[in-house]
C-alpha cells in the first residue's frame, strides 16, 4: 500500500494544531475562572447594625403624631457596602427579609471586606419591592483581618420625596354630621386634596362612618397640619379639629393613635401601642365648643380638662387651651361660625412656674377673672407679657396679679385689680376702672415708653393708692398744657378723694370735661 506521506504530514499537523487549540481554550477557561476566585484571607470582617430608633419613636405610644401609617410585617433590607476598596460586583450587597412586625434592631448582617475607606447604604422595601425606608452610615475606615462594629440608621424616606396614601375613618354615629372638608394638606402652593371636597358620612352596618380616603399614592410626603372641619346637614360648622397627619413615600396612612388628650381619639381595647379610633360624638363636640375654663391650685391638674368638675391647675395650661380653640374657631369663622369669647375663671392663690406670655396667632378677646369677687384670686409670675401683631383683648376682672406686666400690643382692660409689680405700657392701649391698686418698692409703678401713650378708663376709678407714672425725660418735653393722659367715659361727680395720679413729683386729680375723666398736664 502506498503511503501518502505528505497527507499524514497536513493531518499530524491539524491534530496538533487542534489539540493546542483546545488546550489553550481550556488554559484560558481556568484562568478566567481562577480571576473570580476571592481571596478573603486579608479582609476584615464587618457587621452592620440597623438602628431604627427614629422609627420606635415615630410609632412609639408616648411620641405617635395622630394619624400615621404602620410598617408592613415584611420587609426586604439590603445592605450594601460602598468605598475605596475594590470588590467584584456584587459582592458587597446583602439582602434579608424582616418577616415579623418587631422591629430589626438586634439583627446585624455580615460583610467581608478589604481594607479601605467605607459607607453602608441600607434601603427597606414592602412585598412589592418599593423602596419605603433608607440610612447610610458615616464613613468609617478598617484595616486587614480585623473585626468592625458598625450602625446604620433607618428611617423613612426623605420629607417631600415620593407620595403616599390616605385611608382612614372617623365614626360620627351619635350625630348628625353629614360631611367633612380637609385643608392644611398643602405643600410647595399645591394642594394635596382639594380643600372643598366633601368626604361624606356613609353607613357601616349599625354605625355611621367618614372615610378619608385619597385613593391612590397621590401625596406628597410630609407631616402636614390639618385642619378638619365638620359640617351638620344643614351646611352649619359642628367644629373644627387640628390634627396632624403624616404622609410617606409608598405607604398608607391608615391608623390614628391616641394623641395626649384628645377625648375624641379612643384607645383600641386590644391595643398595646396606642393605636386608637376617632369617634366624635355629639358630647365631644359640645366639649370642644367650650369657651369656659376653670382653674384651681387645690383641685386642679394641668392633665384636667378644665371643667368646674376637673379644672386645671395653672393658667398657663388653660391658656394653652383656649389659644388652641381660638385658632380652630378663627377658622371656622372665615367659613360663617359664629366668632366667641373666652373665659377663665380662677380660684385661689394660683402660681406659675413659667412666665405668662400671651400671644395667640389670631385675634383673641379673653376675659381672666375670679370665682368669688369677694375673694379675689391671686395669680402669680414673674412676668405676664402680652405681645404679637394680632387685635386682641384681653381683660383681667376682680383679680389680683403678683408679677410685671408688660403690654405691647392688643387691648389690655383691668377692671378692679390689685398689681404688685410694675406695668411696662409702651404699645397697644391700657384702659382701667373700678378699684385699682398698684405697689412696689420702686416709685415707678407704671412706665411709659412710647410718646402720647394714653391711658382710657372704662370708668371712673377708686385708687387704694396713688397711681405713679414715670415718664422718661424724653418725653416730658414734648408734652404741652393740657396734655391728656388718662381719658375716659365717666359719671359721678368729682371729689376730693377721687383717684390721684403722680405725673413725676406732681399729684394730679381726675376732673370731668365734657363728661370724660381727664387728667390734664399742665
Amino acid at each position: 500500500m502506498k503511503i501518502n506521506i505528505k497527507r499524514i504530514s497536513e493531518n499530524i499537523l491539524l491534530s496538533t494544531l487542534l489539540v493546542c487549540f483546545l488546550s489553550f481554550s481550556a488554559c484560558k477557561a481556568y484562568t478566567d475562572q481562577t480571576e473570580k476566585i476571592i481571596d478573603e484571607s486579608n479582609y476584615a470582617t464587618v457587621y452592620i447594625q440597623l438602628n431604627t430608633t427614629s422609627l420606635e419613636n415615630y410609632t412609639s405610644i408616648t411620641s405617635a403624631r395622630t394619624a400615621t401609617p404602620i410598617l408592613p410585617d415584611s420587609i426586604r433590607y439590603n445592605i450594601t457596602a460602598n468605598g475605596t476598596g475594590s470588590l467584584p460586583t456584587n459582592y458587597n450587597n446583602k439582602n434579608d427579609w424582616q418577616s415579623d412586625t418587631s422591629f430589626p434592631a438586634n439583627k446585624k448582617y455580615m460583610l467581608k471586606l478589604p481594607a479601605g475607606t467605607w459607607t453602608v447604604t441600607v434601603t427597606g422595601q414592602n412585598s412589592n419591592s418599593q423602596t419605603i425606608l433608607s440610612g447610610t452610615s458615616e464613613s468609617f475606615t478598617v484595616e486587614a483581618n480585623g473585626e468592625y462594629h458598625e450602625s446604620v440608621y433607618v428611617d423613612f424616606i426623605k420629607d417631600e420625596v415620593g407620595k403616599g396614601r390616605i385611608n382612614l375613618e372617623i365614626e360620627t354615629t351619635d350625630t348628625n354630621i353629614s360631611y367633612v372638608k380637609i385643608s392644611g394638606v398643602k405643600l410647595s402652593g399645591i394642594d394635596q386634596i382639594d380643600p372643598n371636597k366633601k368626604f361624606t358620612v356613609q353607613p357601616d352596618g349599625s354605625r355611621n362612618v367618614i372615610k378619608l380616603d385619597s385613593g391612590s399614592n397621590n401625596i406628597l410626603s410630609h407631616n402636614y397640619s390639618s385642619i378638619l372641619t365638620f359640617y351638620y346637614d344643614d351646611d352649619s360648622i359642628a367644629t373644627i379639629i387640628f390634627e396632624t397627619i403624616n404622609i410617606r413615600n409608598n405607604m398608607v396612612t391608615d391608623t390614628w393613635y391616641k394623641s395626649g388628650k384628645a377625648i375624641y381619639l379612643k384607645k383600641k381595647t386590644d391595643s398595646t401601642d396606642g393605636k386608637a379610633d376617632f369617634i366624635l360624638t355629639q358630647e365631644v363636640i359640645d366639649y370642644l365648643e367650650n369657651s369656659t375654663f376653670y382653674v384651681s391650685k387645690d383641685e386642679g391638674l394641668d392633665t384636667n380638662d378644665g371643667t368646674r368638675q376637673a379644672p386645671y391647675a395653672t393658667l398657663d395650661a388653660a391658656l394653652k387651651r383656649v389659644i388652641n380653640l381660638n385658632n380652630a374657631n378663627f377658622y371656622a369663622n372665615a367659613s360663617g361660625h359664629p366668632s366667641k369669647s373666652f373665659t377663665i375663671i380662677c380660684d385661689g392663690e394660683i402660681e406659675n412656674t413659667n412666665d405668662i406670655q400671651i400671644s395667640p396667632e389670631h385675634n383673641l378677646n379673653l376675659i381672666i377673672k375670679s370665682l368669688d369677687s369677694n375673694q379675689p384670686a391671686k395669680l402669680k409670675a414673674s412676668v405676664f407679657r402680652l405681645i404679637g401683631d394680632q387685635d386682641n383683648t384681653i381683660t383681667f376682672d376682680t383679680i389680683n396679679l403678683e408679677g410685671d406686666i408688660q403690654l405691647s400690643n392688643g387691648k389690655l382692660i383691668m377692671d378692679s385689680v390689685a398689681i404688685t409689680g410694675y406695668l411696662d405700657y409702651y404699645g397697644g392701649q391700657l384702659t382701667l376702672g373700678g378699684n385699682i391698686s398698684f405697689s412696689n418698692t420702686n416709685d415707678n409703678d407704671i412706665s411709659l415708653y412710647a410718646a402720647n401713650k394714653t391711658i382710657h378708663l372704662s370708668k371712673l376709678i377708686n385708687s387704694t393708692n396713688t397711681i405713679k407714672i414715670a415718664p422718661i425725660s424724653s418725653l416730658v418735653s414734648s408734652y404741652t398744657t393740657n396734655y391728656v393722659l388718662i381719658e375716659g367715659t365717666g359719671s359721678g361727680t368729682v371729689a376730693n378723694s377721687l383717684s390721684k395720679f403722680e405725673w413725676g413729683n406732681s399729684d394730679y386729680v381726675l376732673s370731668l370735661v365734657n363728661e370724660k375723666a381727664v387728667l390734664a398736664i399742665p
